[in-house]
């Protein structure tokens, strides 16, 4: 229960969310990126295969309200003006960035800023956590690696492999929606319990300070996709409890993660399978593992 008049939290319009998807090789990273980027119209999208450093700030592309795609994290650089940009794409609504030029007519040297208009969601893949800087503006999602979901991947294979996979998903509704909302003019969502969830949300780990952000932006995106079915005030869709069980669902494993200093379930279960001071080969350990 809460007071709505009390802990009504109101935001200037939604924000975006940035996501790693981090798992050892051959686990479907790029996959499972590629699955859900075809659900989303091709005009939202930036994709980055490999380019240089500072692409994003010289190339004419305009990232508002869409979503940038590293394909591997590596294409992200590390430090310099190229990673500044990155982190300011990711968490910013604008990105900018002043640049020394000469001037062809005068010869003299002069600053132009450039800047890069958002919201901008970021999501790009790697094998491991990303640099502490970038990593901590990113919500960590790591793919099951155990051998459930493994039979389940050489299934599908073998599913098309004998012409018997199940007929494509008809995802000609779903770009629509989305198409739909990007030119509809309400962009504002209520979330009358945030202040609840203040309360609720472990805070040992100082990455919740932006993780939970992204919590309410992931409430705010469902609230927003099911404006037909909830309450409008004042041009403002008002969240319900059933968008947090859903955003529930999609978080709770990331938050999870957080709260016990990234130790992924995988890891943890490594972890507990070694007894103290004791040393296991490679293959006995994968033995424990099954």
């Amino acid at each position: 229960n809460w007071d709505e008049a009390r802990d009504a939290e109101l935001f200037d319009g939604i924000g975006t969310m940035n996501v790693a998807v981090v798992s050892q090789s051959a686990a479907g990273k790029n996959r499972t990126v590629d699955a859900a980027a075809g659900l989303l119209p091709t005009e939202s999208l930036y994709v980055v295969k490999a380019a240089s450093p500072r692409t994003l700030i010289y190339n004419d592309e305009d990232f508002r309200e869409r979503v940038v795609i590293f394909a591997e994290a590596d294409s992200i650089p590390d430090d310099g003006p190229g990673a500044s940009a990155v982190r300011s794409l990711a968490e910013d609504d604008a990105m900018e960035y002043e640049v020394v030029e000469r001037d062809l007519k005068t010869s003299k040297w002069t600053a132009r800023r450039i800047t890069k208009l958002g919201p901008t969601g970021l999501v790009t893949t790697s094998t491991k956590s990303l640099a502490n800087q970038l990593g901590t503006r990113v919500l960590e999602l790591a793919l099951a690696e155990d051998d459930e979901q493994t039979r389940a991947v050489m299934r599908a294979h073998a599913s098309r492999a004998q012409r018997a996979a199940p007929e494509p998903f008809d995802i000609v509704p779903l770009i629509a929606i989305q198409r739909w909302l990007a030119g509809s003019p309400v962009r504002q969502v209520q979330v009358p319990f945030a202040y609840v969830l203040v309360e609720l949300v472990p805070a040992k780990a100082v990455q919740v300070r932006r993780d939970f952000r992204q919590l309410l932006t992931c409430i705010q995106a469902i609230a927003l996709l099911h404006q037909c079915q909830r309450e409008l005030v004042d041009g403002w869709v008002i969240a319900t409890v059933q968008d947090y069980a859903h955003a529930y669902d999609l978080l709770a494993p990331i938050f999870d993660s957080v709260a016990a200093d990234g130790l992924t379930p995988a890891v943890r279960a490594t972890v507990e399978a070694v007894q103290p001071g004791e040393e296991l080969t490679e293959a006995l350990l994968g033995q424990r593992l099954r």
